[in-house]
């Protein structure tokens, strides 16, 4: 008997720090099978995307 493979969703996220001219942090989050990439503002802004992105199972 073959057992499924787990499903799994892949994120590669890059964090910039500001620099004392800029006052807001950079996230980039890249979705690794289809390469889509989207920009945040912040971190809670970028874990709510992937919360919504993994439970909708991510289907591409």
């Amino acid at each position: 008997m073959v057992e499924p493979k787990p499903e799994y969703v892949s994120f590669l996220i890059r964090l910039w720090r500001p620099s004392d001219a800029e006052q807001k942090s950079q996230v980039q989050v890249e979705h690794i099978p289809s390469g889509e990439r989207s920009y945040f503002a912040s971190l809670p802004d970028l874990f709510a995307y992937i919360r919504v992105a993994a439970s909708d199972g991510w289907r591409r």
